[in-house]
């Protein structure tokens, strides 16, 4: 059983690194190709700007409404919108499991009747691996876009992070949630592991959440000093 776990653990820490290296190889020949626009080959970037632009412009028309209008005023909104995108994307991928995992429960108990009743294979009842293999693409994924996004902005600063002060704390947060989110699918029995997880991965956001808002704030005032704000 050990034994087993072992080698469920290398596989999943060589998974970890190969992923992450794939990301930074992809982020630095994008960025080589489309220097700043790197990111708009990827949709998930481009929905994630779009997200945190929509959440910003209406905060801000919510602060010109009062009369405010600032440097400040504008660093909140953008940060804000910034945070809200991030924080979204770190439950998502923090819930994955879960819910990937406890599909196959409700699966077993209820879509099973189908293929038995009437034969539908697509309903026919499958092994935990399945499963756990689907537990890990969202994490697996949302590390290799951090990962590509680190290779894009060396290529595009020079490796001058100068004015990249969040890039730490957003680093640190992302995967840190994306490794805990991957680790469910090391147990053997996943409907005794995910309470543990439950508990684990709301503590972590707690820590965490509150670093990717301190990280939006710096990020949405380096790109307003830098672009728009003398």
């Amino acid at each position: 059983m050990r034994r087993l776990r072992a080698i469920k653990l290398a596989a999943l820490s060589t998974s970890v690194v190969v992923v992450s290296i794939l990301g930074l190889f992809l982020g630095l020949i994008q960025a080589q190709a489309h220097g700043p626009e790197f990111t708009a080959p990827i949709p998930a970037l481009e929905l994630a700007v779009e997200r945190a632009g929509f959440i910003a412009r209406a905060l801000l028309g919510f602060f010109r409404s009062l009369g405010i209008f600032d440097r400040w005023a504008a660093v909140f909104s953008l940060g804000l919108g910034i945070f809200a995108n991030n924080a979204l994307v770190a439950v998502l991928i923090a819930l994955s499991p879960i819910l990937i995992l406890k599909a196959k429960p409700f699966s077993d108990k209820h879509l099973s009747k189908i293929y038995y009743k009437y034969g539908i294979w697509l309903f026919k009842p499958i092994g935990w691996t399945t499963y756990k293999i689907l537990s890990l693409i969202l994490p697996l994924y949302g590390l290799a876009l951090q990962c590509y996004i680190i290779g894009g902005i060396a290529i595009v600063k020079g490796l001058a992070f100068e004015g990249l002060e969040f890039l730490p704390l957003e680093v640190a947060s992302i995967t840190a949630i994306c490794i805990s989110a991957a680790t469910p699918a090391l147990s053997e029995n996943p409907d005794q592991a995910l309470p543990r997880y439950l508990k684990s991965i709301k503590k972590l956001l707690l820590a965490t959440l509150p670093m990717l808002f301190v990280a939006a704030l710096l990020e949405a005032n380096a790109i307003l000093r830098i672009r728009y704000i003398p």
